[in-house]
């Protein structure tokens, strides 16, 4: 990554792609698999005696993982964010390549 300038302007850019676009929507699969997860239904093992116990005790397990990475995806996109704002404060040249290129090609999300 470039110390200043347009070109940290540029890797800022992708960084703030990554934080407002990349990260959330990956955390966002997560939280739908924890929900398909959580409902059971298409997931309950087929057999007999205490499976469907079982099988609540574990989905539950893994529903919680789920949530717990996409919670770290959000928090990861949040401490992304912060970095782009702090390099940006910092970097007038860099600050100018980034807003041209959210002009340019929009805030991504």
């Amino acid at each position: 990554m470039p110390d200043t300038g347009a070109d940290l302007g540029a890797d800022l850019y992708e960084l703030y792609r990554a934080a407002k676009d990349n990260l959330p929507s990956v955390a966002e699969e997560y939280v739908s698999a924890a929900r398909a997860v959580g409902n059971g239904q298409s997931f309950r093992p087929a057999g007999a005696g205490n499976a469907p116990v079982q099988w609540n005790t574990l989905a539950t397990f893994i529903a919680q993982i789920l949530n717990d990475t996409a919670k770290n995806l959000d928090d990861t996109a949040l401490a992304l964010q912060m970095a782009v704002n702090e390099y940006a404060a910092t970097d007038a040249a860099a600050k100018a390549e980034l807003d041209r290129l959210i002009q340019e090609n929009g805030t991504p999300g």
